[in-house]
């Protein structure tokens, strides 16, 4: 079973039909939801074999970007795979002292390079072009091994060095094929 956190996005009944297509029974956790009770835990999470954290419409060099990290402390205790999307990938690096870069906003599909060519997460994708939608990014955050970079942003996407955490900047559940190759990769990890 997959967990997918939805952090008020307009995607995520695309991330919940890629991962039922792909075989992968899962269920939705709505984050207003979790802000109503402010924290979850390594309990709430630990009968899933991995979390899917969508993307946000929520900037965070705009908001209170503490009562957002406030809802995740179970991160660092579950040992299933966690793949941070968009809003996530940015939350994830905050928690780990990355800094902020604020560019143009960048929509449309974008190209991205990868540092290692052998990573799983983007194993069998050809063609590296993904959607993107935001106006900031993040640098790579203490012990997080860059795994792709791009034109317009230097950290696409990031790995933990010893735990099972990802965080693309990308939307790969609007990135054609490309985007449920990412996504079934990183589904296998949780086998």
């Amino acid at each position: 079973m997959i967990a997918i956190i939805d952090c008020w996005s307009n995607r995520v009944c695309n991330i919940s039909k890629i991962v039922t297509d792909l075989g992968y029974e899962n269920e939705v956790f709505l984050m207003q939801d979790l802000l109503q009770r402010k924290w979850l835990c390594k309990w709430d999470f630990d009968s899933f074999n991995a979390i899917i954290i969508s993307w946000s419409p929520v900037t965070l060099t705009k908001e209170n970007k503490d009562a957002y990290l406030k809802l995740f402390p179970f991160i660092w205790e579950i040992s299933s795979p966690i793949l941070w999307i968009c809003f996530g990938h940015q939350l994830i690096g905050h928690s780990m002292w990355a800094g902020y870069c604020i560019w143009d906003f960048i929509k449309g599909s974008n190209k991205i390079e990868l540092i290692s060519p052998r990573e799983k997460l983007f194993s069998g994708i050809t063609k590296r072009v993904f959607h993107e939608n935001h106006e900031e990014h993040i640098t790579l955050p203490v012990n997080f091994k860059l795994l792709a970079y791009s034109n317009n942003c230097k950290n696409e996407a990031m790995k933990h060095i010893s735990k099972q955490i990802y965080g693309v900047q990308f939307h790969p559940e609007v990135s054609w094929r490309s985007g449920q190759i990412l996504l079934e990769n990183f589904l296998k990890l949780s086998r």
